[in-house]
């Protein structure tokens, strides 16, 4: 590694090494990296997916703005919508204020929460994808 301050420049080897008093295989410690990757990479989906929706409900009126409507709340609206079981299991492995974190691998529980998530936003996204109503 190298480091350089104010044009001082001063390189060194080093060996990261885990936590010796953590009792995770460097499997385990891969799996949660991997399981919290895609976590985030999911709530960016559905901000973006979020972000898509309100501008087309904007642009909406009548019943296919309350269309549009209805699948942003089923996308973000309480924590039983995607937006917050992601929430919640990045909160569990990351902490927040003075709750710590879990270093463990995701339980299968935590992986069946992803999975619905997942359900979820990818039935969100087809019904959002349908053809408008026609109108009278």
């Amino acid at each position: 590694m190298t480091l350089d301050v104010d044009g001082d420049t001063t390189s060194r080897s080093f060996e990261v090494r885990g936590d010796p008093m953590a009792n995770l295989t460097v499997a385990q410690q891969k799996g949660r990296e991997t399981f919290l990757v895609e976590v985030q990479t999911l709530q960016l989906r559905i901000d973006s997916i979020g972000a898509a929706l309100r501008t087309r409900r904007v642009a909406a009126n009548g019943d296919e703005a309350t269309r549009i409507q209805a699948l942003e709340r089923r996308l973000t609206a309480g924590r039983d919508a995607p937006r917050g079981k992601l929430s919640s299991l990045a909160g569990a492995f990351n902490g927040g204020g003075a709750q710590q974190g879990s270093l463990s691998a995701p339980t299968g529980q935590q992986r069946r929460v992803l999975a619905e998530a997942k359900a979820e936003m990818a039935a969100v996204e087809k019904a959002s994808k349908g053809a408008p109503p026609k109108k009278p």
